[in-house]
């Protein structure tokens, strides 16, 4: 299992790479929606971190802190050197992340959490469970709504291969600069 550190700076790498506009708070909604996605998906967080109901949705407190910082301005650190070892479903859960909610701003996808029955369940600063996590991305309309199923993974595996070959050269080589 990772930290949410290290899934926050490859999610960061592959947005900046893909040219997708990443704030502080656009991050912590990508992480939440990642670690629902990989929790029906493979059963298993993605990171071991908790997730926290915040005022502006679900927050993972340990990376708040990392980037509080930057305020609402882009995150695009320089971290372009280092080298992630992260495995291929894995990866393959961020890609599908980023393209599902990627497109959204940081005030849409807070607008869509809200939206969440876990989130409106939750009295402020409450812990989100990953089991309760689970059962929110799995339950029928939401999984249904969010195209979390085996088939979309196949398909998701299948372009991540085409993607992957299309971007095998030195340069475009995001993974393992």
């Amino acid at each position: 299992m990772y930290s949410a550190k290290e899934i926050s700076k490859f999610i960061i790498k592959l947005a900046n790479k893909r040219n997708i506009l990443i704030t502080p708070l656009k991050l912590q909604k990508l992480l939440y929606f990642a670690q629902g996605y990989n929790l029906v998906l493979y059963n298993k967080p993605l990171f071991k971190e908790t997730i926290e109901r915040w005022g502006h949705g679900p927050v993972v407190p340990e990376v708040y802190q990392q980037y509080k910082g930057h305020e609402r301005n882009p995150l695009n650190e320089t971290i372009e050197n280092q080298h992630f070892q992260i495995e291929k479903k894995i990866r393959q859960v961020l890609e599908i992340t980023l393209n599902k909610k990627g497109c959204y701003t940081a005030e849409d996808l807070i607008d869509i959490t809200h939206e969440h029955e876990i989130w409106k369940q939750k009295s402020k600063n409450a812990i989100m469970t990953k089991a309760e996590i689970k059962q929110f991305f799995h339950s029928g309309k939401k999984a249904k709504k969010y195209n979390i199923n085996k088939e979309l993974l196949d398909k998701a595996r299948e372009k991540f291969k085409d993607f992957q070959e299309d971007w095998n050269t030195p340069e475009m080589d995001i993974y393992n600069h």
